[in-house]
């Protein structure tokens, strides 16, 4: 349909994610559906055109997903609205739902320290799949990122490299930071590399020298991990460390490429209590005490 997909033009204008765009393309089809099979007018929007598909998607819908559906459709009518194809948009009336968010998951300190040192006394053979485990959890680059990663994206003098973030219409290129115990490893893995495959230009290339893939790559990380953890726990990992360290959210927000600092916001802080965040902050309390 012509006039969905000059909604998701304006998206796209609009430097929506891939993810996202896709994601509302899905849900307002499905919404498209819904009126054709009820012979409904798209354009002739009501309370009671609304409400039935509200009704539709909690019968059959998690609270997750009629969220996102509510949002997409809502989206599409406020588009159709403005350009005064439809009076009023109804479904702006129609509240999501409530979603209890958990913390992200992550990786128990011990079981990562196991790893480490497994992997510091030379008990893992692959030392490619070493410098990838290192590299995901030293940086907290995503699995687009990394796959994507060249050699002249790497800098180990000034122990950071540059990676590129997918966005709708662009790579955002960013500038993330490198620990020593990584930096060793992918010394040792790059000579190794050079040797295996001199003429490619990725970091991480395949037997035949072109990019690594996501599902390679996910099989590396769940190799040291076990099943159902890949480069994205390993990432929040990472953040959940630098946070129970004490790092600012605005910095780590910068570290991994988010524009926002409130998916951090489930992340567990470390554990001190507002009256010792303020003896330990406010410049009269500071050096006065005893």
């Amino acid at each position: 349909m012509q006039i969905l997909q000059d909604y998701l033009y304006v998206l796209r204008l609009r430097q929506y994610s891939v993810v996202t765009v896709k994601s509302y393309e899905v849900n307002v089809t499905k919404y498209l559906i819904f009126c054709s099979s009820r012979r409904s007018d798209l354009f002739k929007l009501d309370t009671f055109l609304a409400r039935q598909y509200y009704s539709y998607l909690k019968s059959s819908e998690s609270p997750y997903s009629i969220n996102n559906a509510l949002s997409a459709v809502r989206g599409f009518y406020n588009y159709l609205v403005a350009n005064e194809q439809v009076d009023y948009n109804y479904f702006n009336s129609l509240h999501n739902l409530f979603v209890q968010r958990n913390p992200p998951k992550t990786i128990p300190f011990s079981q990562l320290k196991y790893i480490l040192d497994r992997i510091d006394n030379g008990q893992y053979n692959s030392l490619r799949d070493i410098a990838v485990f290192e590299l995901v959890y030293g940086s907290g680059i995503k699995a687009s990122e990394l796959v994507n990663l060249k050699d002249e994206d790497l800098n180990l003098e000034k122990e950071e490299m540059q990676v590129r973030t997918r966005r709708v219409r662009y790579w955002q290129p960013r500038i993330v930071y490198l620990p020593a115990g990584s930096i060793y490893v992918l010394k040792k893995y790059l000579t190794y590399k050079r040797m295996r495959w001199p003429t490619s230009e990725y970091i991480f290339p395949k037997k035949n020298g072109k990019k690594y893939s996501n599902s390679a790559l996910y099989s590396v990380i769940t190799s040291f991990l076990g099943k159902k953890h890949g480069t994205k726990v390993l990432r929040q990992t990472y953040i959940q460390h630098l946070i129970s360290n004490g790092a600012d959210l605005l910095y780590i927000r910068e570290l991994i490429g988010h524009r926002s600092v409130k998916s951090m916001m489930l992340y567990k802080l470390p554990g001190y209590s507002i009256l010792q965040v303020y003896r330990q902050s406010f410049p009269r309390e500071v050096g006065y005490r005893a």
